[in-house]
């Protein structure tokens, strides 16, 4: 087996199988994850080849829909289809991928609008030394500027904990040392899929979710609202850290 084929079989045990067994119709697959759980290094153009390619559609009986992101890093995102697929018919029918934005399916707003949405805002590494109520547990500028700009508006919201799950900020909770950016797919697919159960519930009235989360917080949390017809915003999206506090620092 090549290390291609390694790749493509790797794509699809852990991302397309797990979708599939969802009835999910679609699935998108990131890069930089595939090469960070299968332990590569300096092989992202390896990986963005071998699922990008003819021979991964077939392999897996997916359409690749659309492809965005930089040509050959961590952040593109190939976006395939589920539904109707046969590998042994549909060699000749993949199609080219239509490059559209990055942000297409989520929307990245530069103006902060709370209004009737509910707030999820991921924790961070630096924390009280004991317990304490969560929206006082996370010690960092980055959360206290998100968090003080939810509460000023009035907006309900929730802190997004890599161990706890959906927490209430009133809640009491230990201090802990994990994060979900060193760990598989799996175990996000796995804390997605408890976070999910909690939040659906309180989101039943509501048709808007503005999440302050990396990535790896909101990987799995946001198909399953759009395909309840939620409307997803994530204003600082594509801002890096630094850029992210300015940001805060501007819509305090």
């Amino acid at each position: 087996m090549t290390h291609a084929d390694r790749i493509r079989q790797f794509v699809l045990k852990q991302y397309v199988a797990p979708a599939r067994a969802e009835g999910r119709k679609t699935v998108t697959v990131r890069a930089g994850d595939v090469h960070q759980d299968m332990g590569l290094t300096n092989k992202l153009p390896a990986v963005c080849s071998a699922i990008g390619s003819n021979k991964f559609g077939v392999l897996a009986g997916v359409t690749l829909l659309d492809q965005t992101g930089p040509a050959n890093g961590a952040n593109v995102y190939f976006r395939f289809s589920l539904a109707g697929s046969n590998p042994a018919t549909d060699r000749q029918r993949v199609p080219r991928p239509q490059r559209v934005p990055a942000h297409s399916r989520v929307r990245s707003r530069s103006e902060l609008d709370l209004g009737d949405a509910l707030v999820l805002v991921s924790c961070v590494k630096s924390k009280q030394p004991s317990a304490a109520p969560a929206r006082e547990m996370y010690t960092s500028a980055w959360f206290r500027m998100a968090r003080d700009i939810v509460e000023a508006s009035g907006a309900r919201w929730f802190i997004l904990s890599s161990i706890y799950g959906l927490v209430r900020p009133d809640a009491e909770i230990a201090p802990y040392d994990y994060t979900l950016n060193t760990v598989g797919a799996a175990e996000r697919r796995a804390w997605a899929t408890k976070v999910l159960n909690k939040l659906v519930p309180e989101i039943a009235r509501r048709r808007r979710v503005v999440m302050f989360a990396g990535y790896r917080y909101r990987e799995f949390l946001i198909e399953p609202l759009l395909r309840q017809g939620i409307e997803v915003d994530v204003p600082m999206a594509h801002l890096r850290r630094g850029e992210q506090l300015a940001w805060l620092s501007e819509h305090k």
